[in-house]
């Protein structure tokens, strides 16, 4: 699934994909400690989100996501490519 390029235009943080992207971060460090996590592919599913480019997760906490990337989308997203230019064009960046 690729998400289409849409414009990026600066606004308000979206505080859905903001609360995504921390608790990715938190779902990876759980992951990392937790041997009783592994399996569960909600925190799977999560985590993966933690390894979003650089520049995509500073994109997504200024409000300059493309509009159509939502948290909803990012979450049902079948894989996440892990080089990052790939990730830009997946989700709309490039």
């Amino acid at each position: 699934m690729v998400i289409a390029a849409a414009k990026t235009d600066i606004r308000a943080p979206d505080p859905r994909l903001v609360a995504l992207i921390a608790k990715a971060h938190r779902a990876r460090e759980h992951l990392f400690v937790s041997a009783a996590s592994r399996g569960d592919r909600h925190a799977e599913r999560l985590a993966r989100l933690a390894y979003l480019a650089p520049d995509i997760t500073s994109a997504i906490l200024d409000g300059a996501q493309p509009r159509a990337l939502t948290s909803r989308r990012l979450l049902k997203l079948p894989a996440l490519p892990l080089g990052w230019p790939d990730q830009r064009r997946l989700l709309g960046f490039s």
